[in-house]
């Protein structure tokens, strides 16, 4: 019995340890993922805002009680890895859009005036 009473302070204590290590590592990564949706909030002001759906834009909740405003967010790999992608996709679609621009520039200067 003495051994027990022992024990379980000691567990205590490394649960606690690691629920701050988690809290530490999920406030890290939900930080990553606000600053990731404004850069696309960003790019969908200048793509237009039906260029990204809305699941991209506002953070997904972890779970699927989705009536909790304050719930958890998703910062999973897989949920970073989608958005880096779409983000990916967003900076193509701004690249072409100015080399469509810089191209048709050059295009109506050549043109000879009417």
């Amino acid at each position: 019995m003495f051994c027990s009473q022992q024990v379980y302070p000691r567990r205590f204590e490394l649960l606690t340890d690691q629920e701050d290590n988690l809290l530490k590592l999920y406030t890290s990564k939900l930080e990553q993922l606000h600053a990731l949706t404004a850069r696309m909030a960003t790019l969908a002001e200048t793509l237009g805002k039906s260029f990204y759906s809305s699941e991209v834009l506002k953070p997904a909740p972890a779970s699927e009680q989705k009536e909790h405003t304050d719930s958890w967010r998703d910062v999973t790999p897989e949920r970073f890895n989608w958005l880096e992608k779409e983000l990916m996709r967003g900076r193509a679609e701004v690249v072409r859009h100015m080399f469509l621009y810089s191209s048709y520039r050059t295009d109506s200067k050549h043109r000879p005036d009417a």
